[in-house]
């Protein structure tokens, strides 16, 4: 096995996930994030949030992958449930995940771009 082969897996830990869950506060527009655990159908270890709205019958989600890439960056994904064709997928610096609302903030945001 050649040494680029090797690969330095950081993984991050989210403490209790489920505190980011959010049921219709005022800055959150009657929004409800709710924390479901990981997301089995994908390869990657991850976190996995149902978004969706009162006022709404669409639905989304937010995944955050854990394994840091490229030094403090980590991939996100999101879309609408059923999932679709039209998942987005970024990579995100991990200072990203410091503050419960900012995570909060990031999630609402990327649902509500699909849904306009």
């Amino acid at each position: 096995m050649d040494i680029k082969d090797i690969v330095d897996k950081r993984i991050i830990t989210i403490k209790n996930p489920e505190k980011l869950n959010v049921h219709t506060t005022s800055h959150s527009d009657e929004w409800v994030i709710e924390y479901m655990g990981r997301d089995l159908s994908l390869s990657e270890d991850n976190y996995r949030w149902d978004v969706h709205s009162n006022k709404s019958t669409q639905r989304g989600y937010y995944i955050i992958e854990r394994e840091i890439q490229h030094h403090n960056w980590l991939w996100v994904r999101w879309g609408l449930t059923p999932t679709n064709v039209k998942e987005r997928r970024e990579h995100i610096d991990k200072k990203r995940l410091v503050e419960k609302v900012i995570i909060q903030r990031d999630m609402l945001t990327a649902i509500r771009s699909l849904i306009k």
